[in-house]
């Protein structure tokens, strides 16, 4: 585990305090491994316990897997809220914000704090919106005082576009202030890179439709098109002619549009099967699922079900890849620390639900405890924030040697809003 050789680490550091380069590398790149060293020195490392500091390294571990997760079609408000949450927990400050600006739709605003004070809020929010003007001439980081508190602020923003501000409250207790900076700027900088390659994802995704809508729009043109061109000019012929064409020559007209028509039809069928997968009757969510807890079972020795209920053709695609990242996040907790010999998934596609049920055999856990100590794993992590996003009901139930059950409720039907769409775009 991570807390085992950040321990060993830090004892074998002496007066220096250095991450294990080699090893983080390939994971996590050169330039993410230089950030974490220069955030965390070794007047820090004293100044907030060893216990502390070994904690801060596996929320921004943590955090850094799940911006790797991240997908242009996850909730944008979901998004922000995992950095609100990781920020406060990074910076241990007592309060931390994100604020969103949208030209379009109202924006979008989130706090975490133990103690929610309304005024407090619409007083930070109504802030940002006073900066929001200068924000482009101003510094990255840099201190704002409200209500008689001091905020550090860190503007979000890419070279091409302002997404909004990330801040926290500047606690007294706090004694090493450069390294509280550092922090805030990392996160500041490691949002900006999110939503900046979810902009670009959604972008390149826009420009694959687009092609791919081209290229059928082309084969339809040079093949389908051109054959009811030929039909329409064969049946102006006959209208035109009729008085001054046997009976004979008539039928023969005919009969060269009725071929005609057959030729285009098969042309038509032939272009809407290449492209539907329903049609050619491939159940590509099915085997995708399939062949992942295949390999998960020859590779554990571990025993898997799965089964599926309902047309997964009615299942939009966004949904598809969420239940897909939700199934894995299970299936790997089950068997990594659960112990499982036995997994049993279920899926029940009915009209506008989806419901998904993981059901293990392994050794179990105290969720209620780890809940409450605000414990969880990356995992289960994902999978909440990943239900959440798409307005759905998580629930798990694990009890020591009584195995692990989750269920999930998901309606069909998640528009994501043209706020999210104008942020990202």
């Amino acid at each position: 585990m991570i807390h085992e050789k950040r321990i060993e680490q830090v004892k074998s550091a002496g007066n220096s305090f250095s991450i294990d380069r080699k090893k983080l590398w390939t994971s996590y790149g050169s330039k993410f491994v230089n950030k974490l060293n220069k955030i965390f020195s070794l007047n820090y490392i004293k100044s907030i316990g060893l216990r502390s500091e070994i904690d801060t390294i596996r929320y921004i571990m943590d955090l850094y897997l799940m911006v790797e997760e991240f997908k242009c079609n996850d909730s944008l408000k979901n998004i922000i809220e995992v950095f609100v949450d990781y920020t406060r927990m990074i910076t241990r400050s007592s309060l931390s914000f994100f604020w969103l600006k949208s030209n379009i739709e109202e924006d979008i605003f989130m706090v975490n704090t133990e103690k929610h004070n309304l005024k407090l809020n619409l007083e930070i929010k109504s802030k940002m919106e006073s900066l929001y003007a200068n924000l482009k001439d101003m510094e990255i980081l840099f201190e704002v005082k409200i209500c008689n508190e001091t905020y550090l602020i860190s503007v979000v923003k890419s070279v091409s576009k302002i997404y909004g501000i990330l801040g926290i409250k500047k606690d007294s207790f706090v004694n090493n202030s450069s390294a509280y900076e550092k922090q805030l700027k990392f996160l500041s900088e490691l949002s900006t890179r999110t939503f900046e390659r979810l902009r670009i994802e959604r972008s390149l995704n826009h420009i694959m439709i687009t092609e791919e809508q081209n290229r059928i729009a082309n084969e339809l043109h040079d093949t389908v098109s051109q054959e009811l061109f030929s039909m329409v000019c064969g049946v102006h012929n006959v209208i035109n002619n009729l008085d001054n064409m046997t009976e004979e020559e008539v039928k023969e007209n005919l009969e060269f549009v009725k071929s005609t028509a057959r030729y285009s039809l098969g042309e038509l069928r032939n272009a809407i099967y290449k492209l539907s997968s329903k049609k050619k009757k491939e159940q590509s969510f099915r085997l995708e699922i399939g062949e992942y807890l295949n390999c998960l079972s020859n590779l554990n020795c571990v025993k898997t079900n799965l089964k599926i209920k309902g047309d997964e053709y009615t299942i939009p695609c966004y949904l598809k890849q969420a239940l897909y990242r939700i199934v894995c996040e299970a299936s790997g907790n089950a068997i990594r620390h659960g112990k499982c010999t036995i997994l049993n998934i279920d899926l029940i596609i009915e009209n506008d639900l989806i419901k998904v049920s993981i059901i293990d055999n392994g050794i179990g856990f105290n969720y209620i405890k780890l809940d409450t100590e605000k414990s969880l794993g990356l995992g289960i992590y994902n999978m909440q924030s990943l239900t959440k996003g798409l307005n759905g009901k998580f629930q798990i139930n694990s009890k020591w040697d009584k195995g692990t059950a989750i269920n999930i409720i998901i309606p069909k039907l998640y528009i994501i809003s043209n706020d999210e769409e104008e942020v990202l775009l």
